[in-house]
């Protein structure tokens, strides 16, 4: 028992490390243009929220010929999938926490509040996505529930804020 719990908590402490190390890692500076900016919406992630749900194991696990074999294959699967939404959704976050630090760094008028709230949004955000990481690691061996709809919300905080310094006409 000993052994495992060991094993477990090495197993976190490295995968916490290559994650603090990927979030660390500069972004692709891949500036959105118009056209991607005015179209993206945050609500492409909302599968995320129920992606690992498992209320979906529970309603397969009552079905006549279940194995748990078939849980197992489709909770990896899933987490593949949430995987590249991750993937796909920090770079969505690098793209518009970059263009919302450009719009500050080119505005006309010093916003410092605005420069502390994207920080902020910036910290919650590598927070929730390090966390979400921990928690896969810990469901794949079935330690614990997933519930991975807190990057997609940081996300949507970020856009919503930059869409408001877009919108917002900056005067002195």
């Amino acid at each position: 028992m000993a052994l495992t719990l060991f094993l477990v908590l090495a197993a976190l402490v490295a995968f916490a490390s290559i994650s603090i190390v990927l979030i660390r890692r500069r972004p692709e500076s891949e500036t959105p243009d118009a056209d991607w900016f005015q179209n993206f919406s945050a609500d492409k992630y909302r599968p995320m929220q129920r992606l690992l749900d498992e209320r979906d194991y529970i309603f397969l696990k009552a079905q006549p010929g279940y194995h748990p074999s078939i849980a197992r294959n489709l909770r990896r699967q899933r987490q593949k999938v949430y995987r590249a939404y991750l993937r796909s959704l920090v770079k969505d976050f690098n793209r518009f926490h970059a263009a919302a630090v450009a719009m500050l760094l080119t505005s006309e008028t010093d916003r410092p509040e605005l420069a502390v709230e994207l920080t902020r949004i910036k910290a919650q955000f590598q927070m929730a996505v390090f966390a979400v990481r921990v928690r896969l690691v810990m469901n794949s061996v079935g330690l614990v529930k997933m519930n991975g709809s807190a990057p997609a919300e940081a996300l949507r905080a970020l856009e919503t804020a930059t869409r408001e310094l877009r919108l917002q006409p900056i005067s002195n």
